[in-house]
């Protein structure tokens, strides 16, 4: 198992203002991503991977095209 530490981690800040460090591994990746209220997240589509999201706080609302 490996172990990676937060100050480790790829960090990101987008321009929407979504923040997300990326903990990367050989067989899988986890996002922690922290969005800011009435901020929108870009559409992307993964084609050989699942993605699960899991609310910690707030809540999520899919908008209308």
């Amino acid at each position: 198992m490996k172990v990676i530490r937060k100050q480790d981690v790829t960090h990101i800040k987008k321009p929407e203002g979504t923040i997300v460090d990326y903990y990367l591994f050989k067989e899988y990746e986890i996002h922690y991503n922290e969005q800011i209220p009435a901020s929108t997240q870009t559409w992307h589509h993964h084609e050989k991977i699942s993605e699960t999201l899991y609310i910690i706080e707030g809540e999520l609302s899919r908008r209308s095209c």
